[in-house]
């Protein structure tokens, strides 16, 4: 994520608060033990339109009620084919019932999209 034109690295933390895309949208990432403490104690996600974060602490925060992912409107997971093997367990809380989804990867297996499918993700 970010602009890849500017010096800093694409994906850093830096990029994500810098953010400029439209007025009135708030961004928030739960990207280390820290943000997610401040999510699930701190009301750091209060009023926020868009969550990034990695699913382990997402899994978490969802875990404590700080949101809850079937009121959702969407649930995009870039790097499926990575997250299903490294984090199934986390995917199975954040991937329920009810918002639109959509699944990003450079190597998503067909057996990957079965799975996703017989979960009901897709």
């Amino acid at each position: 994520g970010g602009d890849v034109r500017k010096a800093q690295q694409p994906g850093t933390k830096l990029n994500l608060y810098q953010y400029t895309g439209p007025r009135g949208i708030r961004v928030m990432g739960v990207l280390d033990s820290a943000s997610e403490e401040r999510a699930i104690s701190g009301g750091l996600l209060d009023g926020v339109h868009i969550v990034l974060g990695t699913p382990s602490h997402l899994e978490r925060v969802a875990r404590q009620l700080v949101f809850v992912p079937n009121r959702l409107k969407a649930v995009v997971v870039d790097e499926f084919d990575k997250c299903a093997s490294q984090f199934p367990n986390s995917l199975k809380v954040l991937m329920a019932p009810g918002p639109y989804r959509v699944l990003v990867g450079a190597s998503i297996t067909s057996e990957q999209i079965q799975r996703a499918v017989l979960l009901n993700w897709l």
